[in-house]
């Protein structure tokens, strides 16, 4: 399994801060996924967007880490998104009953 490759841009609050994923997110990724997350989110931007469109597998773990950031996000005024969803990504998102995840980036 690949970790997750993430570039953080755009930390001034107004800008969207975008941590594209790349790997397979599950148990032995999320903490490194957690770690880029809490990174990015520090610098307090009003939207962050997680682009999983090259993510190939993300497991349950996963979906319950970007629940969990989705709430930390929201509780600090920034909006989490989720960008370049699979079917895949979408259906598993929903079976482990986080639809709220699916609100997704329309760029």
């Amino acid at each position: 399994m690949t970790s997750p490759r993430t570039a953080v841009a755009g930390t001034a609050p107004a800008l969207t801060t975008v941590v594209p994923s790349d790997a397979e997110l599950d148990v032995a990724t999320v903490p490194e996924l957690d770690r880029l997350l809490e990174q990015a989110l520090a610098a307090r931007p009003s939207r962050l967007c997680v682009d999983l469109s090259s993510c190939t597998f993300a497991d349950s773990t996963a979906c319950a880490s970007l629940a969990r950031w989705t709430s930390r996000a929201s509780r600090q005024g920034s909006e989490l998104q989720l960008c370049g969803l699979s079917s895949r990504l979408r259906r598993l998102i929903t079976m482990t009953g986080q639809p709220g995840l699916l609100l997704e980036s329309e760029d």
